[in-house]
């Protein structure tokens, strides 16, 4: 039983309870930006750190199947959460479902799945 693993998973699946935590709360108890609006940004941050906890639990996995296939699992995660997300966050009231922000966090996932491909070849690649 690998511990790195279940780590993993759990922090992957409370860090995707805090993102529909967040997308729960209304739109009038969200801050105003008048200037610059740091939305996008945060949503590429978001889906990054989300998509790193998500592909390393496929990583560390006991099963070679998984660590082989990383990339599609993690990718088919990181394809299908942000748009269920956006598609749930149009039902609270005062919020509004955008495909630019899909966009920006499509882009975490892709930087993502990228910086752990690096990692992935330098560090994991031969015990595979």
């Amino acid at each position: 039983m690998n511990i790195e693993k279940y780590n993993f998973q759990k922090l992957s699946a409370a860090f995707a309870l805090l993102i529909f935590g967040l997308s729960s709360i209304p739109g009038d108890y969200l801050p105003r930006e008048i200037f610059f609006s740091w939305d996008k940004v945060y949503h590429l941050i978001e889906y990054f750190i989300f998509t790193l906890l998500v592909g390393m639990s496929y990583i560390t996995s006991d099963e070679r199947r998984l660590r082989m296939k990383w990339i599609p699992y993690t990718l088919r995660i990181g394809l299908i959460f942000p748009i269920l997300d956006e598609l749930y966050q149009s039902l609270i009231p005062g919020r509004y479902s955008s495909w630019f922000d899909v966009l920006a966090d499509l882009s975490g996932v892709t930087i993502g799945i990228l910086l752990l491909g690096y990692y992935y070849e330098k560090h994991f690649s031969e015990k595979s």
